[in-house]
């Protein structure tokens, strides 16, 4: 039919007004042909064929009418639905615009004056609205930086996609406030505008400052203390120092990081610091240590504190060491330690005394009973006696020596009956004239990995103690 194609003729409102008047033409026509002046004055009827188009050609122009209609209704239902997402489109992002918790101001790219803004603006800024719109952008920052901000300003319009800068913006009371602004080039309404969002960061930034003051104080503090301090991870690698720490190994503090004991000090020494190090993370446990240490090249005595390091979940992760030169203060322990035993030594004096007296006494009876005796087999023994109570002097003399002697602690295995017997060499005479005996009830025990001259010490303090305890009755003794 003539009609197949007429979908490709309707394009929008403007093709259902031309259908809907090809409609009413078709109709005209129709009729024209329908009252035909020379049929209707000579009493002709039409023909057959000729009121069958007629009867198509009516149906074909209501159709036609009818579809033009139900389009055109169908168009307006359509447009009255977009016209109305688009109102809920504008009034959900005007929502958003005006209820974003950060400020949000529109500008004008050419002359930078501020064209919209939402409420948060209004509050960052301390003003209304219309106190605000209207004015250059420069008005929001300081007076004296508005070169500076004009400069940004420009910056980005220049920038392609978003660009994110730390400001200051001042209020209308004057309060300057720090803020973190994003700004973009966008369109609306097919318009070009420069978007900014600014975000009040007062607090961020003075948690900030107050971040960098403590860590200024921690740092003072850890610098100017005299003790050495070192951090290292679950590996015995290090990761930071103190400066006193470094300027003992000669180096700045970033210097030590990445680095390990092996680094810096004899392998020894270093392979006692990382098993103590290992112990420490093992056990969980803060240990206190009196240790050697290399200073300048030389050795030195440290105290040194080690604790473990853990995370927020308890773990682990590192040791913290902390220690300090106590080399002075062992030499004065020595000294002390050596004071008291000469003030040992001082006390058994007159024991001593006494008892090489005795020694003595016996030597030159027997020397002078060995002159005059034409006894051979006496002579012998007199001889034999003198040696006897040499020896006795000489091993009364190397005990004390022993004694009082300053030397380092040697450890080795000993058997502690050689302390006790060179201890009570020096104090049996003593005890003896304090009426104090000694009983002697030694019992086999097997050697121990120490110091003898510790040992004796400790027998001597407690010979000290009981003889002190025992006066002036005296008594029995036994060991």
């Amino acid at each position: 039919m003539r009609y197949k194609n007429w979908q490709k003729v309707i394009g929008g409102r403007l093709g259902l007004i031309i259908i809907g008047s090809l409609t009413v033409l078709t109709l005209i026509v129709i009729l024209t042909d329908l009252l035909d002046p020379t049929c209707l004055l000579s009493g002709t009827p039409l023909p057959h064929a000729h009121w069958i188009d007629w009867i198509i050609d009516m149906i074909t122009a209501i159709t036609i009418g009818l579809i033009s209609i139900t389009l055109i209704r169908q168009s307006d239902a359509k447009r009255r639905e977009a016209e109305q997402a688009l109102r809920k489109s504008e009034e959900g992002f005007r929502l958003l615009f005006e209820n974003a918790k950060d400020a949000i101001f529109w500008a004008n790219p050419e002359t930078g004056w501020i064209i919209n803004c939402n409420k948060s603006a209004e509050a960052l800024l301390e003003r209304r609205r219309e106190e605000i719109i209207g004015y250059s952008q420069t008005t929001l920052h300081p007076p004296e930086k508005s070169e500076y901000y004009t400069n940004l300003f420009k910056k980005h319009l220049e920038q392609k996609g978003a660009v994110d800068d730390e400001a200051e913006i001042i209020t209308k009371s004057g309060k300057i406030k720090p803020v973190h602004i994003t700004a973009s080039v966008t369109n609306v309404g097919g318009k070009q505008i420069i978007q900014g969002i600014f975000r009040d960061i007062t607090e961020r930034k003075k948690m900030e400052e107050e971040l960098k003051a403590s860590e200024s104080k921690y740092k003072t503090l850890l610098e100017n203390i005299p003790q050495r301090i070192f951090l290292k991870d679950e590996n015995l690698v290090y990761l930071s120092c103190n400066e006193n720490y470094a300027r003992d190994l000669k180096l700045k503090p970033h210097m030590i990081v990445g680095k390990t004991d092996y680094d810096f000090y004899p392998k020894e020494l270093a392979e006692k610091y990382r098993a103590d190090d290992k112990r420490i993370m093992q056990t969980g446990k803060t240990e206190d240590l009196e240790e050697d240490y290399i200073q300048d090249g030389q050795k030195v005595f440290v105290h040194t504190v080690k604790t473990p390091v853990k995370d927020e979940k308890g773990n682990i992760i590192g040791v913290l060491g902390i220690f300090w030169d106590i080399t002075e203060r062992t030499k004065l322990q020595q000294q002390l330690i050596q004071t008291e035993k000469l003030a040992a030594v001082g006390t058994l004096a007159y024991g001593i005394a006494h008892e090489f007296n005795n020694i003595l006494a016996g030597m030159m009876g027997n020397a002078e009973l060995g002159l005059i005796t034409q006894d051979p087999q006496q002579r012998k023994e007199c001889f034999q006696t003198i040696v006897e109570n040499s020896l006795r002097a000489s091993s009364i003399t190397n005990n004390l020596l022993a004694f009082a002697r300053q030397k380092e602690v040697i450890k080795e295995l000993v058997d502690l009956t050689q302390p006790l017997n060179s201890v009570l060499s020096i104090t049996r005479r003593e005890l003896e004239k304090l009426n104090i005996q000694i009983v002697e009830k030694f019992k086999p025990i097997p050697k121990i990995f120490c110091d003898a001259g510790q040992f004796s010490e400790v027998f001597l303090n407690l010979l000290t103690n009981a003889r002190d305890a025992m006066i002036p009755q005296g008594g029995d003794f036994d060991h």
